[in-house]
């Protein structure tokens, strides 16, 4: 599992991944070796079986919170917003103040309509973690979504 994640630091993705199920291999049951996995996965370009990976970590531990986090942005970029929000919503009951959480169902909010709660989402993750500049760009667009230009700016 080391050997794969230094292989991730040097950007070596394959050999990564190819030690990373190795690492599964051996203890089927390492939930830092699927997160790792899952990572390896996306820089690979196998995103199916990141979905894998990541439903094997809740099979373990249910309140996994970056397995629920990471499956909720996997569903964002697919732009299916309304699973997205469903991990994320899981997770949000698991850990009340973890602000990368709310910043990322503010954005799923935000793209099904939902403003309002677009807006306390990313004013809670702003409030827990203010140097997130992604949760800044997130609040403008919900301003420049309700025609508020000038509070985007």
């Amino acid at each position: 599992m080391n050997r794969g994640g230094m292989k991730s630091t040097i950007r070596d993705f394959e050999g990564a991944y190819n030690d990373l199920i190795l690492a599964v291999q051996f203890n089927s049951t390492n939930l830092d070796a699927y997160s790792n996995l899952f990572a390896a996965c996306d820089e690979v370009g196998k995103e199916e079986e990141a979905f894998r990976y990541s439903f094997k970590i809740l099979a373990l531990e249910p309140d996994h919170i970056p397995a629920l986090v990471n499956l909720g942005f996997k569903y964002q970029n697919k732009e299916e917003h309304e699973k997205a929000i469903e991990y994320f919503d899981k997770a949000a009951k698991i850990n009340k103040n973890e602000p990368l959480v709310f910043s990322n169902r503010s954005f799923s909010k935000l793209k099904i309509g939902d403003l309002e709660s677009a807006k306390k989402d990313i004013e809670k993750s702003l409030k827990l973690i203010p140097s997130n500049s992604y949760a800044y760009k997130i609040r403008a667009l919900i301003a420049i979504e309700q025609g508020k230009t000038k509070e985007a700016c």
